[in-house]
Order: structure tokens, then C-alpha cells, then sequence
């Protein structure tokens, strides 16, 4: 008898990481590019899921300035510094950017002062937030997250493809 139960367990196990094992992730590639007055900006969104739900998602924005002055750029980089320093965070009383920093989005950007060209990136780790039960955005944020909610991969694209987004993968 414990040789047999033995048996089943190690058939149910061997099961269990086999189809652990062959979750399909799905990677799909967005891209927007346009220009506004005085800038050119390219946006790449790269949306991985597993079984249609959303695990990461990263945006990499490349934003061309043509005509601002030194002092408008400076301030841009406070702004990202900003963001840096607390993602997608609300402003206190003070008019900080300190409140409802999410925990679940890394920002980092860089600058090209001879082309005047920033490139921002934001990774949104979506699979981490469902496992600590909370949303990417913070509810300070705006956001709101409940158990039963994710994030498909179609209403990812739907999203994007309304926006005027084209797909590249």
C-alpha cells in the first residue's frame, strides 16, 4: 500500500511540474511614435504574459527635444528625478512627490545632452504586486486592486491599438 501511494504521489508531482512547465508566456510589442510641437517621441511598450495574464510590462519612451531652453530641460530632469525617487507617487501638501510611491514599478531615464534626447524606462512588475495582493499603482495612485483582478493581454492590446499604437512582435 505505501508503495503505491508513493507511486501516485510521484506520478501527481511529476504531473504538476510538467504542466507548471509549460506555461506559454507571450511577449507582444508596441510602438507609438509622433511629434509635438518642438518634440519627437517614440514609445515601446513590451507586454510578457502567461496564460493571458499580464506579468511584466515595460515602457521605454525616447523623447527627442528640439527647441526647449536649458532651464525647461532642467526641470523635465526634476520631474524624472522625481519619478525616480518615488514611481508614479501623488504630491503631498508640500507639493512633493512623496506620497503613494508604488513599489511594484522601477524608473530610470537617461540624457543625451548633445542630441537633447532623454530615454526613460519603467518596468511594472504586475506579478509581483498580485502576489503581495496589491496594485502596480498605489491606491494614493489611484489605484485599486481586488483578488479577482488581472490584467489581460487583450486588454492590453485593444488599449493600445485604440491609442494608435501598431504592433512590432
Amino acid at each position: 500500500m505505501k508503495k503505491e501511494m508513493k507511486k501516485v504521489l510521484m506520478i501527481t508531482l511529476t504531473t504538476l511540474m510538467l504542466v507548471g512547465c509549460t506555461e506559454k508566456e507571450v511577449t507582444k510589442v508596441f510602438e507609438l511614435t509622433g511629434e509635438d510641437a518642438g518634440l519627437t517621441y517614440t514609445y515601446v511598450e513590451t507586454i510578457k504574459a502567461v496564460k493571458d495574464v499580464v506579468m511584466h510590462e515595460k515602457i521605454v519612451s525616447t523623447l527627442v527635444f528640439e527647441d526647449q531652453t536649458t532651464e525647461e530641460i532642467e526641470i523635465f530632469k526634476e520631474i524624472l528625478e522625481a519619478e525616480v525617487a518615488c514611481p508614479y507617487g501623488v504630491l503631498d501638501a508640500d507639493g512633493f512627490q512623496t506620497v503613494g510611491c508604488s513599489k511594484f514599478i522601477d524608473v530610470e531615464y537617461t540624457f543625451d545632452e548633445a542630441t537633447s534626447t532623454f530615454v526613460i524606462t519603467e518596468n511594472l512588475r504586475y506579478k509581483d504586486a498580485a502576489k503581495a495582493k496589491e496594485d502596480v499603482v498605489s491606491v494614493e495612485a489611484g489605484g485599486s486592486y481586488s483578488n479577482d483582478e488581472y490584467y489581460s493581454i487583450e486588454m492590453f492590446e485593444k488599449d493600445f491599438l485604440d491609442a494608435g499604437y501598431t504592433i512590432i512582435e
